[in-house]
């Protein structure tokens, strides 16, 4: 919580700016110079400051990252993990030991806490979604990305932003759409994405959504769950295994044929299970 204090009264982004004494940032941050140097003793101890002959500066490692003014800031995700719903969940430890997990979900539709999520998670996601976006697609080829569970969207944007040929389409709660949308409005994209609102075993993928996550299993970057039904002509290089769970959809665990014999031996005991 010290952590979230210091982000909600921009510590570190007066300190890189140049206020270094605890009288220089309570007058920034409107706190007292007593509280302020104990909070920032505090973020010192553990590394996040260092501390000089009375004065303080921001760690080259968090700096760039803790400096509302850096374009790589994540000081939004503090505002997530110290939600008041997230920190709930911990009040029962015990609890937790004996469930195994968690003893609550936030899986309902158009759950709010998603909402929060994927407005204040983004950041941390910006750097893998680049890395992925050079993975996926080749500038000017056409491609059609399915982005499931897309939150931000900021894969989905990414590969849209990497290469101008690429159609995107965001599948989510209606609620969390608004996010996607709104991200990618921001970045010029109007016009070449669209979306899908519900649960992504229940909504109607089109033949061309199917075809994407088949050219993901295809390139051996993962393996996919599918409703069978829906599955456009699988290409040669695709297998697929049968997966019965307790649904009324039938579906099948969908794998490039190249996959490893640890990749296999997993499929194999997924057919095994008994899941009825």
């Amino acid at each position: 919580m010290a952590m979230k204090g210091a982000i909600e009264l921009d510590v570190f982004t007066h300190i890189v700016a140049g206020a270094s004494t605890p009288a220089a940032i309570a007058r920034l941050c409107g706190g007292t110079e007593k509280g302020v140097r104990v909070l920032c003793d505090f973020l010192t101890v553990h590394g996040f400051l260092t501390k000089s002959d009375g004065a303080y500066a921001v760690t080259p490692d968090v700096a760039p990252f803790l400096d509302r003014n850096s374009p790589t800031y994540m000081g939004t995700v503090a505002g997530f993990f110290t939600h008041p719903r997230m920190i709930a969940k911990y009040d029962d430890v015990a609890a937790l030991v004996r469930n195994g997990g968690a003893t609550d979900h936030t899986l309902s539709p158009n759950e709010s806490l998603w909402v929060e999520f994927a407005r204040r998670m983004a950041p941390m996601f910006m750097l893998p979604a680049q890395a992925a976006a050079k993975l996926l697609t080749t500038p000017g080829q056409p491609a059609n990305v399915l982005d499931v569970a897309a939150g931000h969207g900021l894969f989905g944007i990414q590969v849209a932003l990497h290469n101008p040929a690429a159609e995107v389409t965001f599948q989510d709660w209606e609620n969390v759409l608004e996010v996607a949308r709104d991200n990618a409005t921001a970045r010029g994209l109007t016009g070449r994405f669209r979306t899908i609102a519900g649960d992504a075993f229940d909504v109607a993928f089109e033949a061309r959504e199917m075809s994407a996550v088949l050219e993901i299993v295809r390139a051996g970057l993962g393996v996919s769950i599918l409703p069978v039904a829906g599955l456009p002509e699988l290409p040669d290089d695709v297998m697929v295994r049968p997966l019965t769970p307790r649904t009324v959809r039938h579906l099948g665990v969908v794998v490039s044929a190249s996959a490893s014999a640890p990749a296999r031996a997993f499929l194999d005991q997924i057919a095994a299970l008994d899941l009825h």
